[in-house]
């Protein structure tokens, strides 16, 4: 089959970084790739927003450090698929940017790839169908530093809700919190079974959320599944950003730890007022409002059934109130 390859490479620490990352990111997740145009393939370059909406295979090339392996005697991985939804060449630059929506991982074999080229349609043969996160870190843990790695599957509500990634755009996302709730992000972590690998997070964006876990994170496993509570305090505002940043660590010697900083990975949060608390909260207001105007006044709650003026009333104290709460955190 022909498709489209985003090639990313060892020979600098940058690019082992991007698929460190797109290993990483949860499936929905955008990533951005950067080439220079010389090494796009010319199809693609003489008409770039063609190409936008076409699956995208990641692949790794390791070898590059051997100063004596030519282009032809690199090793190529497959890595994961990917949907491409932007494409721009920097006018201030002149670097060819991609967007690419993280799919499912992929075990492709490169049949024939024109040389010198890292973003361009080649020919690939699927070697199989199911392919698992894991299967995807054997194949190119022997090309990355001694690291432990990790792979957000999914952030979901307490009841068991997996959240969907929203799109702030053709090249930005992030997940959609409500305050007051409890969340946890199910992380899968391996493969180096070493006590002086972890991984630490970090909230970026204030206070407003409460990470209940072991910072930072390891595994005496060589695979593992750990879960990670966290609790969106009430919000002074009706919106805020924040980011939970997942760093690479290593313990030294000397029992002081170092953070890869260049394999750091960001997910975007964005918190905010519940809409169904604001509306229970102005719905039990009106309730109360009206008990109370039923008590102090002559007419009871059925006899206001049918007059407009009531009614109106009624909506007005709702829309009010939910628009305090909602809005400005005023109960």
């Amino acid at each position: 089959m022909k498709v489209i390859c985003a090639f990313s490479s060892d020979s600098r620490p940058l690019y082992i970084a991007d698929i460190y990352r797109v290993l990483a990111l949860p499936e929905d997740y955008i990533v951005r790739f950067r080439y220079k145009k010389k090494y796009v393939g010319d199809a693609i370059l003489n008409s770039p927003q063609s190409v936008v909406g076409m699956d995208v295979a990641v692949f790794f090339s390791g070898g590059n450090k051997d100063v004596s392996t030519s282009n032809n005697n690199l090793t190529h991985v497959s890595v994961r698929m990917a949907k491409i939804v932007k494409v721009e060449i920097s006018k201030c630059t002149n670097v060819f940017h991609v967007s690419l929506v993280l799919k499912d991982f992929c075990d492709l074999s490169l049949v024939n790839v024109e040389h010198g080229k890292f973003f361009v349609e080649a020919e690939c043969k699927k070697n199989t169908v199911d392919v698992l996160w894991a299967d995807r870190v054997e194949a190119v843990k022997q090309f990355f530093p001694l690291i432990l790695f990790f792979h957000i599957k999914g952030i979901y509500s307490k009841c068991g809700k997996k959240l969907l990634v929203k799109r702030g755009g053709q090249s930005t996302c992030f997940y959609s919190l409500n305050h007051g709730e409890d969340y946890y992000i199910d992380l899968a972590l391996g493969t180096h079974e070493s006590p002086n690998l972890h991984v630490g997070l970090g909230i970026n964006g204030g206070d407003e959320l409460l990470v209940n876990c072991i910072n930072p994170l390891q595994t005496s496993a060589e695979y593992d599944d750990e879960p990670i509570y966290i609790s969106a305090k009430s919000l002074q505002l009706y919106r805020q950003t924040g980011l939970i940043r997942f760093a690479p660590v290593y313990t030294s010697d000397a029992s002081k730890n170092h953070e890869l900083a260049e394999y750091a990975v960001n997910v975007a949060l964005d918190l905010k007022l519940s809409k169904r608390r604001s509306l229970l909260f102005a719905s039990y207001s009106t309730c109360a409002a009206l008990s109370i105007l039923g008590v102090t006044t002559d007419f009871g709650l059925s006899a206001m059934v049918g007059y407009a003026v009531k009614s109106i009333s009624a909506l007005f104290f709702l829309a009010s109130a939910f628009v305090l709460y909602s809005y400005f955190d005023k109960k």
